[in-house]
């Protein structure tokens, strides 16, 4: 009989949130949209600079604009990243349960419970499996390393999870 109960204990890191970051940027559209929308707003902005330089009517404020833009759409990724791990930091260890019902996790400022109709699918990397809403929002990282059965986890959420349109619920992210 397979397992209906797989329960973590871990403190997330830099690099599993690193990773589940670069999963979602590469397999979800909404990763795609968060990593794409920064440049293309700056792009325009350029193109906006450059046209009214051809006309001869630029103003020193849209060139900050742009500056500005362009710097944005560089440091947000790493911004979001050092912002995630402070969070993580600050919630310590978390203990896991995943079973027939979802997910819950606690951890010393509270506990939080997903059902698998809000865990619609997930992906897996190398090191973690990444569990996601139907529009592709990480709801949550789980390192391989806190289960004590991978395949057992990886069963449970294969059993519970479904991406719909025929789709594997499970993206191999590596």
């Amino acid at each position: 009989m397979e397992q209906e109960r797989v329960e973590l204990v871990y403190e997330l890191t830099a690099e599993d949130l690193r990773e589940s970051f670069a999963a979602q940027a590469r397999h979800t559209v909404a990763g795609r949209l968060a990593r794409i929308a920064p440049w293309a707003i700056a792009g325009f902005s350029a193109l906006g600079c450059a046209l009214e330089a051809a006309d001869g009517r630029m103003a020193a404020g849209d060139v900050v604009v742009t500056v500005a833009l362009v710097a944005l759409a560089l440091f947000l990724p790493r911004w979001q990243l050092v912002s995630a791990r402070r969070r993580a930091a600050r919630r310590g260890e978390r203990r896991a349960v995943v079973d027939g019902s979802g997910l819950s996790v606690t951890d010393h400022r509270g506990s939080n419970a997903l059902t698998w109709t809000k865990l619609t699918r997930f992906m897996e990397t190398e090191r973690l499996f990444v569990l996601l809403s139907r529009g592709g929002n990480c709801f949550v990282a789980l390192p391989k390393r806190a289960a004590a059965d991978p395949g057992a986890l990886r069963a449970l959420l294969e059993r519970h999870t479904s991406a719909g349109g025929g789709v594997p619920s499970a993206v191999h992210a590596e």
